[in-house]
């Protein structure tokens, strides 16, 4: 039992790390991005070794993407407050949302959730961006058609 509870806390370590600070991570060099990439390999192997349950984990860059849209969807549907993120409804339909973009000067302040959350949403498809898109199908939208 100790072992097993090591194993977690050890996996929740790795991956709060990985999804740490989304929106900086971005637009970070592919050399920095392999870096992460060899680490969360090394976490996926040994979970499979210790046989603890597999799942397929996406490659770092459309992990960090995944995680961003499905943060900016939490937020505009009012399971996280955030101020970040206004609402805007794109050709006068209430049922496809877009975010309204903040303006930087500098380029972290271009990386800051503020600016990234909201443009990467607008550039994802209109199927995701409809309002009435429940999380769950919104998530398999994502694997499978954008980032898939």
């Amino acid at each position: 039992m100790a072992e097993d509870a090591a194993k977690t806390v050890i996996q929740a370590r790795i991956s709060g790390h990985l999804d740490y600070c989304n929106s900086l991570l971005l637009h970070i060099a592919n050399n920095l991005l392999q870096r992460l990439q060899s680490i969360q390999n090394v976490t996926v192997t040994a979970r499979h070794v210790t046989s603890r349950q597999f799942s397929v984990w996406l490659h770092v860059r459309q992990r960090i993407k995944f995680k961003l849209a499905v943060f900016v969807h939490k937020v505009l549907h009012g399971q996280y407050l955030c101020d970040d993120c206004q609402l805007v409804s794109e050709l006068h339909s209430e049922d496809l949302l877009t975010c309204t973009v903040q303006t930087t000067r500098t380029w972290l302040g271009d990386s800051s959730f503020s600016a990234t959350g909201p443009h990467f949403w607008n550039s994802l498809s209109v199927t995701l961006l409809n309002n009435s898109i429940s999380l769950t199908l919104f998530k398999r939208h994502l694997k499978t058609r954008w980032l898939g």
